[in-house]
């Protein structure tokens, strides 16, 4: 059975590429091409769905047998390019619905508590429609992440009924905690976030 490396190569000649052709393709270089054909290295999953598509192979072809490749990135790779789209892209759009999902909660609790307060008077019973929001939206994160996440609203929840219910201030004035996470938030936590996603 032929090893990742030779596939590479036979391939390779198969399109009739030099390996220079085929490094500019792919924005290697040559070298890195040749190091996979002599299997001192292996190309990062990236440039292997890329040589699966140049090559017009499937990735289980190119892969078969090829054990040096990380855990977490074979955990998403797609079997051919027909599912090209599948595992890791179904796994993002999920997390982006799910991200959304909470957001939506919290915003919607922040207008029923407002509207509770400045048009009914029922400041007193905010904290009702602040824990179903909390329960929600942990509810959204366990089922996404499949474990309880500690969050920024986890803690705010937590001072917004101590505040309450201790009376330190008026149920009134407590709602201005979500505001001061949501801010923290969009503030600080969402600009590092992004950093963290552009180095990855």
């Amino acid at each position: 059975m032929l090893s990742m490396a030779e596939r590479i190569q036979a391939l390779r000649k198969q399109k009739s590429l030099s390996q220079e052709a085929l490094a500019a393709e792919l924005n290697v270089t040559r070298q890195a091409v040749s190091k996979w054909e002599r299997g001192e290295s292996v190309p990062e999953l990236d440039i292997v769905v890329k040589l699966s598509e140049i090559f017009e192979v499937s990735l289980d072809y190119l892969l078969k047998n090829q054990r040096s490749m990380p855990e977490e990135e074979s955990a998403c790779l797609p079997e051919s390019l027909n599912d090209a789209n599948s595992n890791c892209e179904e796994e993002a759009e999920q997390s982006n619905f799910g991200d959304h999902i909470q957001k939506c909660i919290w915003a919607l609790a922040v207008v029923i508590v407002l509207g509770m307060g400045l048009l009914g008077d029922m400041w007193d019973y905010s904290w009702i429609v602040i824990l179903v929001a909390f329960v929600l939206d942990e509810a959204v994160g366990l089922y996404r992440t499949g474990r309880f996440q500690v969050s920024l609203y986890t803690g705010a929840v937590v001072v917004f009924l101590i505040l309450g219910f201790f009376d330190i201030v008026d149920w009134s004035q407590a709602w201005l905690v979500f505001i001061a996470a949501w801010i923290i938030e969009e503030i600080f936590l969402a600009p590092n976030e992004e950093v963290k996603n552009k180095k990855n």
